[in-house]
This record gives structure tokens, C-alpha cells and sequence, in this order.
């Protein structure tokens, strides 16, 4: 079991965008493209929350 909350407003992040990015090369979803739960590595997340600020 998770708990989550509720933080803060997100802009929207592409998947285009992520597969852009070498940094996300061995990250799940850019092999694995379906939606599912998948594991984030932390440095990989705030890279996904810095992506979602500058927009």
C-alpha cells in the first residue's frame, strides 16, 4: 500500500519529451511504453518534477 498527497500542481511532461532525453534512457516507461506502475528511481523523478516546472 502507497499513501499519497496531495503537493503541488504539475504541468504535463510528454513522453516525447522524456524519450528526447538520454538521461531517461534506462527508464521504464521509454522501454515499456504502456501505462502501468512502474518503479522511478529518485533522481529520475526530479528530473520529471524540474521538466514539469518550466512550463
Amino acid at each position: 500500500m502507497v499513501d499519497v498527497k496531495y503537493v503541488k500542481d504539475l504541468n504535463e511532461v510528454y513522453l516525447a519529451e522524456i524519450k528526447a532525453d538520454p538521461f531517461f534512457d534506462d527508464f521504464p516507461l521509454v522501454k515499456q511504453s504502456r501505462l502501468s506502475v512502474m518503479p522511478v528511481k529518485l533522481n529520475q523523478w526530479k528530473k520529471l518534477i524540474k521538466m514539469s516546472e518550466k512550463k
